[in-house]
C-alpha cells in the first residue's frame, strides 16, 4: 500500500468520521466491550478440558457452561447495538459528504457539465461518496477491532506459549509483502473501474430519457448496440479488477489456511515434549479462530483502503475542477454589460466569432437567430455561466465579469432559459415566486390545483410559464435575461406574457432572445446572429 494512499485515507476518516465526537466514542466502547467479551470463552474451555473433565465435576461444568451463555448473548448484544451506531456515524458521513460534492458541482464550469451528462454527475455526487461513507466506518472499524483482538490475543496466547505466539507471528509476514507485490495494481483498477462505471451511468441515463423516441421508431436494437459498448467497457474493467483482486486474495487464502495447520502441527509437537496441554493447545486455537478470522480479512482491508483511496482521489479532483469565479463583490448596481470582441468555441466548433456589443441598464435588447446561430451561447456569456474563448465581458465598462464573485453577479440577474428547467416539483417552483401577484397567475395557469405533479409532468408550454413567472418575480436585479420566452405558447398567452415581460421590465435591462420577430419589438436594439463570422448588431 502507497504511504500516499494512507495518508488520503486517514485524513477523510479524520474529516468526516471524527467530527461525529460522541457517536465515533460510543462506537470505540461497543467494539472495545464485544472484543473483551471474545476472550473468556478460550480460557473457559481451557479449564474444562484440563480440570472439569478430568474430575469430571458435572456442577462446575453446568456452572461454566451458564457463564459462556451468557458471554455470547452479551457479545450479540453489543453486536447489535455496534451495528446502529456504525449505521449513523456512516449516515452523517453520506450527508456530510453529498452537501459538500452538491456544492462542487454548482461551481462547476457551465462548459464542464454541458460535456456531460446528468448520470455521470449524478454517479460523481451520489454514489461515490456511498462507497467512502462504507469503507471510513466499515474499514476503520474493522482495523481497530484486528488490534484489539490481535493485542488482548497476543497477550493470552503469550501466556499459553510464547514459541507458538513467536511461530504465528513469524508466518503474519508474509501478508505484509504479498500485500507490497499487489496493492498499487489493484488501486489502479480500482481508479479506472470508478471513471467507467459514471461513463456508462451517462450513456444508461440518456437512453432511459429517450423511452419516446426509441419506441416511436422502434430503434431499441441500435440503443442496445450503443447501450453495449459501454456495458462492455464497464463490466471489462470490473472483470480485470476482479481478476487481480481474485489472485491476490486466493494466495491470501492459502497463507491464511496454513497458519491453523501450523499451529496444530507445531503445538502437538509442544504437548508431546510436555511444554503444553491439550487445553492450552485447545484454548490457542480457538484464540487464533478469533484472531485469525479477521486477520484473514486484512487482504480485502487492504484492498478496500486502496480502492477507497482511488475513490476519495476522484473526490478531490471533482473538487479541484469547481470555479466560483473571482472574489471581487459587486458594489451597488450593474449598470452596463459589455461585449468586448467575443468569441466562443466548443471544441472544434466556433459558435460565436469577434462580437461586441454593450448592454445598458433600462435599456431593451432582443437576440435574433435562428437555431443554432448562437442565442444560448451568448446568454450563458452575458450570464458567466461559461467564459469566452477569447475577448472579454466586462461590468460597467471596467470590472473584467472574470474576476467577479459568480455568487454576488447572479444576484443582480433574472434569467430564464430554453427550454426550462426548474425543481422537481410544483410546490418546490411556487416559492421562488416572491411576487404575489405574479403567483396567482401561477396557481390559476400553471399549477390548476396539482400542487404534488412534477415539474417534468407539466406540458412544455406551462413548463415556459413558470419558468417565465419565476424569472419576472425576482427582485432587486439589474438584468432581465429571457431565452426563448414566448417558445411552446399560444397566441394569447403569447401576448399576455409579453405583456407581462414589458411590464416587469421597467426599470431594468431587458435581454430577449427569439428566433424570429415574431412579436412587436418596438424599442429594442437588435443583435442578429446567423452564420458565424455574420454576427452583427443592428
Amino acid at each position: 500500500m502507497r504511504q500516499s494512499d494512507l495518508k488520503l485515507f486517514i485524513g477523510y476518516f479524520k474529516r468526516y468520521t471524527l467530527f461525529q465526537g460522541s457517536l465515533f466514542a460510543l462506537s470505540l466502547i461497543l467494539l472495545l466491550l464485544g472484543t473483551a467479551l471474545q476472550l473468556p470463552v478460550p480460557l473457559i474451555f481451557k479449564e474444562i478440558i484440563d480440570r472439569i473433565i478430568p474430575a469430571k465435576d458435572l456442577p462446575l461444568l453446568g456452572l461454566y457452561s451458564l457463564i459462556i451463555l451468557v458471554v455470547v448473548v452479551l457479545r450479540e448484544v453489543t453486536l447489535y447495538f455496534s451495528k446502529v451506531v456504525d449505521q449513523k456515524l456512516k449516515n452523517g458521513i453520506y450527508e456530510k459528504l453529498v452537501d459538500e460534492l452538491l456544492y462542487v458541482y454548482y461551481q462547476l464550469p457551465f462548459k464542464k457539465v454541458k460535456e456531460k451528462d446528468s448520470g455521470y454527475f449524478y454517479s460523481r455526487v451520489f454514489n461515490e461518496p456511498a462507497e467512502v461513507e462504507e469503507s471510513l466506518t466499515t474499514t476503520v472499524t474493522f482495523v481497530i477491532k484486528v488490534f484489539l483482538i490481535f493485542f488482548f490475543g497476543l497477550i493470552v496466547c503469550l501466556r499459553l506459549s510464547w514459541k507458538l505466539t513467536l511461530f504465528v507471528l513469524f508466518l503474519s509476514t508474509g501478508f505484509y509483502f504479498l500485500n507490497l507485490l499487489f496493492g498499487n495494481r489493484i488501486r489502479d483498477y480500482s481508479l479506472k473501474f470508478q471513471e467507467f462505471k459514471a461513463r456508462f451511468g451517462e450513456v444508461a441515463v440518456e437512453v432511459l430519457k429517450s423511452f419516446k423516441i426509441v419506441n416511436l421508431l422502434q430503434v431499441v436494437s441500435p440503443v442496445k448496440t450503443i447501450l453495449g459498448y459501454a456495458l462492455r467497457d464497464y463490466l471489462g474493467i470490473r472483470l480485470k479488477r476482479a481478476e487481480v483482486s481474485g489472485i491476490y486474495s486466493g494466495i491470501y487464502g492459502v497463507l491464511s489456511d496454513f497458519l491453523p495447520v501450523g499451529v496444530f502441527l507445531f503445538g502437538t509437537i509442544e504437548i508431546v515434549r510436555g511444554n503444553l496441554t491439550v487445553g492450552g493447545l485447545v484454548a490457542f486455537m480457538e484464540l487464533m479462530r478469533y484472531i485469525s478470522s479477521p486477520i484473514d480479512s486484512i487482504s480485502e482491508i487492504f484492498i478496500e483502503i486502496q480502492t477507497t483511496s482511488g475513490v476519495i482521489g476522484r473526490i478531490e479532483e471533482f473538487k479541484a475542477v469547481a470555479n466560483g469565479g473571482g472574489e471581487v463583490n459587486i458594489e451597488g448596481s450593474i449598470n452596463a454589460i459589455s461585449l468586448e470582441n467575443v468569441t466562443v468555441d466548443f471544441g472544434d466548433n466556433r459558435v460565436i466569432e469577434d462580437l461586441s456589443f454593450e448592454f445598458v441598464k433600462g435599456k431593451k435588447y432582443v437576440i435574433l437567430g435562428p437555431n443554432g446561430s448562437g442565442k444560448s451561447t451568448l446568454i450563458e456569456v452575458i450570464t458567466g455561466l461559461i467564459n469566452p474563448s477569447e475577448g472579454t465581458v466586462k461590468l460597467n465598462s471596467t470590472l473584467p465579469l472574470e474576476k467577479v464573485s459568480k455568487k454576488t453577479y447572479f444576484k443582480r440577474l433574472s434569467v430564464s432559459f430554453y427550454p426550462p428547467i426548474l425543481l422537481p416539483t410544483l410546490k418546490d417552483n411556487l416559492t421562488l415566486i416572491s411576487n404575489g401577484k405574479l403567483r396567482e397567475i401561477a396557481k390559476k395557469d400553471v399549477f390548476k390545483e396539482r400542487d404534488d405533479v412534477k415539474f417534468t409532468q407539466l406540458s412544455a408550454g406551462e413548463k415556459q410559464k413558470l419558468s417565465l413567472l419565476i424569472a419576472l418575480s425576482r427582485e432587486n436585479c439589474d438584468f432581465l435575461i429571457l431565452d426563448e420566452p414566448l417558445a411552446n405558447l399560444d397566441d394569447v398567452s403569447k401576448a399576455f406574457y409579453w405583456n407581462l415581460i414589458e411590464n416587469y421590465s421597467k426599470g431594468r435591462g431587458l435581454i430577449v432572445a427569439l428566433p424570429s420577430a415574431e412579436i412587436d419589438l418596438g424599442g429594442f436594439e437588435k443583435i442578429c446572429l446567423a452564420e458565424v463570422g455574420h454576427n452583427s448588431s443592428k
